[in-house]
């Protein structure tokens, strides 16, 4: 039945929106369709109505038998075969399924190279949602066939069809049209059940749940459709967003200019546009909320005739007052701003989301790249993200007029982070206007900008990238704010579900999913617990952002070598003192090839008495494969006694505490650490060497077996021992090794068969040492000529005889130590600039002292020394001051830092950079200074100012007759 209500109160319009009937309403009256008893329920409540129609199927039995001018669902599905057949180049027919009365769900598109997604503005016409609207298909089928008869012939579509991509979507509800009903044949308001704040109206069941909005959903979704018309009858009206909701939208201007466009080039007398929601009437689930809402089309039903059905000899005049409106809808599809959306390193599209101001976002095509955006004159930045790359943004983009075409190609940085990528449908149930309903916030990083998703309401999203399992927290959703509310969260393959619980939450929270979850799962859906209230502004779970994680892409941190800076704030001597106030540089290194985003540390002390004065330092986005240094301040308090360690633990954050990593430092208070690890079943090398460090007033730490970490140490001495039952190293133990030395650590070595192994070995590879078997029987050994052992010569009476003898691999190694009698070498140093390792076929306890400097002290010391840089060449080395030093931060250098030295009297002082080829690039001084700390800034610049390319450098200091080198690293960046 169709009944008309006349809305004189408000009283009347309520009940009716709470009634939510199907029909049309009016700014003075309502046109309905009812049931018996939904007619029972207007009588109950007072509701008075007049009949227009009272059976809909018997009025409208055989009206196609005496259609006149009217086409048949036949009729246009022979009429778009046939454009097909006849104009193939310009005419293709997408198929998009059945609807439930077995008839075709269709499109049409309309280009040049029609079968090519090409990088032109498209744009969408659909009609006959409500079947009974039946002028509205008719517009488009001639509207199709005049488009096809006029290319090559029309100037005017020539051009608009070569330029454009246009799509008719002519009959959304042919069994409607068949039928001569609003609905489809199970009843429901297609213009109801669409998902973008969905509410149950028009027997909708659920969001897009029906065949025909599904097929129309998908013609939608797939494409990037600047503007889309949706014809209607019942009124002569411009309708557009929101519908749902009395708020204006974000793209109101263009909205209205397009519409002002539309109604002035149309054959109508006055057509009015305006709002749906204030301009006629609230409803939730219509197609132009919902295409504007997902994909940010500008998007209006567009009410051609105050008649449904007007008579066939109207036909053409309305097709005619539109025609030219249309015309002018595709020509100004491609106005505004456009552009490729491509991979910096690839070239290749990129799907990806654009914002411009705060406008709704729309889409860039997936496979081809392209974008496009009507915007009128001014000046607008744009930012663009995607899934797996750093955003971008351009700022102050001019737009002078209506019809310019401004171009803006944008390539994007490969990156980590998968996010949401697109809004598919929710539901506020009743809505909410208290809240702004910014379902953008939604996407991209977390930023504390949030959409509120209701009391009980929900929202799906489509994450582009499936969700792959694995060890770390695959999911991690975010909440804005500061109160956290309850939520539920489902998985499903398809944007229509069914769903699959993954768990609850309570504010930001990390999912891990169970293995047994299928890898190819996309979709998300959030279901607000109901807690707190419905009617407020940021009601229900209030969502910035949601993080998909893939395992392989997951963010790893690893803690740098750490290194103390006292020049400024303490003595200078490099080590933290009692009562010191130092910086601590902590870098943070980026494992993985991809961007660790939003990176902290939290310095928390384990054990010591000490201050930290900044105990959380930001280290900001960290490259792949990079690092970043951070310093700390640090006091120790003044009876804090000296050998003894302080302990720190570093707590690294990334990604808004999605992955966290926890370091331990151990930092020994007035002395340097050494770190002696007596691994071979022998005691005698260990004990000596901590005898050493006693006299040299050297704090150490003895092990039998590798700590956990490298990276508090800054000498290492490993004792493996010599003998054929010598201790052989582990997979892990080597990865340990490895580690340091590619950290820039320092290690002495002492080992048996280590030596003799292949030319891929530790040995080879990090101390450049082949080995031989060899049977001699060492006396002793003394030091080789131009090296730091040079005046040496020890005696040896260990019972455990070395079983090969060793050779030099490559430059910048040379040997030490050699047999007394056979003159094989016994002991070699490698200086990498990086790192600097000595590796010796006998037992550093096995030495037998003589006079100084023949002493384990003394050669212990001397070690040190080349650790430190200070015997960096085979040339016999002049006398050298024990009380200057030579340092650099940071170090590497990004663009610019200090060299800093100490010396200890008044005298002629050098400072040069060298290349790895012992080249001077570039002189820092040469001149007298006195007595005391001084530094100088280099900014990596070589002596004619340009920046010298990234690599290793060689800083030295000549201060009279005593010198020191120093590797400096200089980042490629």
């Amino acid at each position: 039945m169709e009944i008309k209500v006349n809305l004189s109160s408000q009283e009347i319009a309520r009940v009716l929106n709470e009634l939510r009937l199907n029909g049309d309403y009016y700014p003075d009256h309502a046109i309905l369709y009812v049931t018996p008893s939904e007619i029972k329920e207007l009588e109950n409540k007072g509701v008075v109505y007049d009949i227009r129609i009272q059976d809909l199927n018997r009025h409208y039995q055989g009206f196609w038998d005496q259609r006149d001018g009217y086409h048949t669902y036949s009729q246009i599905i022979y009429i778009m075969d046939s454009l097909a057949n006849v104009y193939p180049d310009i005419c293709k027919i997408y198929e998009y399924g059945y609807s439930y009365g077995n008839r075709k769900l269709r499109a049409l598109k309309i280009s040049d190279n029609v079968s090519v997604d090409e990088n032109e503005a498209e744009v969408m016409f659909d009609g006959g949602i409500h079947g009974d609207e039946i002028g509205c298909s008719e517009n488009l089928i001639r509207f199709a066939r005049q488009l096809c008869y006029g290319y090559g012939e029309d100037t005017t579509i020539t051009n608009l069809i070569n330029q454009r991509e246009i799509w008719l979507y002519i009959m959304v509800n042919p069994d409607g049209r068949e039928n001569m009903t609003r609905h489809n044949n199970n009843g429901v308001d297609l213009n109801r059940d669409w998902g973008y704040m969905w509410d149950g109206w028009g027997n909708s069941p659920s969001a897009y749940s029906q065949k025909e909005s599904k097929a129309l959903r998908s013609c939608m979704m797939n494409n990037q459709f600047v503007i889309h018309t949706a014809y209607h009858s019942g009124i002569e009206y411009i309708s557009y967003p929101w519908s749902y909701r009395a708020d204006e939208c974000p793209d109101k201007e263009h909205f209205d200019f397009l519409a002002e466009l539309y109604s002035d080039t149309s054959g109508y007398a006055y057509l009015p546009f305006g709002q749906g929601n204030t301009g006629m009437y609230d409803i939730n689930g219509s197609t132009k909320d919902g295409n504007y809402g997902s994909m940010g089309s500008v998007t209006w039903s567009m009410e051609i005739s105050y008649n449904k059905q007007p008579p066939a000899s109207q036909i053409m005049t309305y097709y005619n007052y539109n025609l030219p409106s249309m015309l002018a809808m595709i020509e100004y599809a491609g106005y505004g701003i456009q552009g490729m959306i491509t991979d910096a390193e690839t070239g290749e599209a990129v799907p990806a989301i654009i914002r411009v101001d705060d406008f709704f976002p729309i889409y860039s095509d997936p496979l081809v790249g392209d974008y496009h955006k009507y915007l009128g004159p001014g000046t607008y930045d744009i930012t663009v993200t995607a899934n797996g790359y750093e955003s971008k943004t351009i700022e102050g983009i001019q737009i002078e007029n209506h019809t310019d075409i401004v171009e803006q190609n944008i390539e994007l940085q490969p990156a980590y982070g998968n996010y949401i990528y697109k809004f598919i449908s929710s539901r506020i149930p009743n809505n909410n206007p208290y809240d702004e309903g910014n379902t953008p916030a939604v996407f991209g990083e977390p930023d504390q900008l949030n959409y509120s998703i209701g009391g009980w309401g929900w929202a799906v999203f489509d994450m582009l990238d499936s969700i792959k399992i694995g060890a770390v927290p695959e999911i991690t959703v975010y909440e804005g704010d500061d109160s956290p509310e309850g939520f539920s969260l489902y998985y499903s393959n398809t944007m229509d579900g069914p769903w699959t619980l993954i768990g609850e939450g309570d504010g930001t929270t990390y999912f891990n999913l169970p293995d047994t979850t299928p890898t190819d799962i996309r979709y998300l859906k959030i279901v607000d617990d109901g807690n707190g209230p419905f009617w407020a502004d940021n009601a229900g779970f209030d969502l910035d952002a949601i993080l998909l994680a893939d395992p392989e892409d997951a963010v790893a941190l690893e803690m740098g070598r750490i290194s103390i800076v006292d020049s400024v704030t303490g003595n200078g001597n490099g080590i933290i003192d009692p009562g010191e106030t130092v910086e601590v540089e902590v870098p943070l290194v980026n494992i993985r090839p991809h961007y660790a985003k939003y990176t902290y540390g939290l310095l928390n002390p384990l054990s010591g008495e000490m201050t930290i004065e900044t105990d959380s330092i930001y280290y900001g986005n960290i490259d792949p494969k990079g690092y970043i240094t951070q310093k700390y301040t640090i006091t120790v308090d003044e009876d804090q006694a000296e050998g003894e360690t302080i302990i720190l633990e570093l707590e690294a954050h990334s990604y808004g505490n999605t992955y966290v990593f926890s370091f331990e430092m151990e930092l020994l208070v007035g002395q340097t650490a050494v770190l002696i690890a007596d691994l071979s079943m022998d005691q005698k090398s260990g004990p000596e060497l901590e005898n050493c460090c006693i006299d040299a007033e050297m704090g150490y730490y003895r092990v039998s077996e590798l700590p956990y970490s490298h990276k508090n140490y800054d000498y290492i001495f490993l004792c493996l021992g010599s003998a054929d039952s010598a201790h052989q190293l582990t997979l892990n133990e080597t990865d340990w090794i490895e580690a340091c030395l590619d950290d820039g650590g320092n290690i002495y070595m002492e080992g048996g068969n280590i030596w003799l192994g292949n030319p891929d070995s530790i040995g080879s590879r990090y101390f450049r040492i082949e080995g031989t078997d060899s049977t001699y029987l060492p006396t002793g050994f003394e030091g080789v000529e131009g090296t730091f052992t040079h005046d040496m010569l020890f005696g040896y009476s260990y019972n455990e005889t070395p079983v090969h003898q060793l050779w030099v691999l490559g430059k910048s190694a040379f040997a030490i130590m050699q047999n007394t009698s056979s003159e094989h070498f016994a002991a070699i140093a490698f200086d990498s600039v990086a790192y600097r390792t000595i590796g010796s076929a006998f037992e550093f306890g096995g030495l037998e002292e003589g006079l100084a400097p023949s002493t384990k002290t003394d050669y212990f010391s001397r070690i040190i020394d080349f650790f430190d840089g200070l015997y960096t060449t085979v040339k016999a080395p002049t006398t050298q001051s024990d009380k200057i030093w030579l340092r650099s931060g940071p170090n590497p250098f990004n663009s610019s830092g200090n060299i800093s030295f100490y010396i200890d009297l008044e005298t002629n002082v050098d400072l040069t950079i060298y290349n790895q080829k012992g080249i001077p690039v570039r002189k820092l001084y040469s001149g007298k200074l006195t007595k005391g700390i001084h530094e100088f800034p280099w900014d990596g610049s070589g002596q004619s100012g340009n920046k010298l390319p990234g690599g290793i450098y060689l800083c030295r200091l000549t201060a009279g007759n005593s010198f020191r080198t120093i590797g400096i690293i200089i980042n490629s960046n």
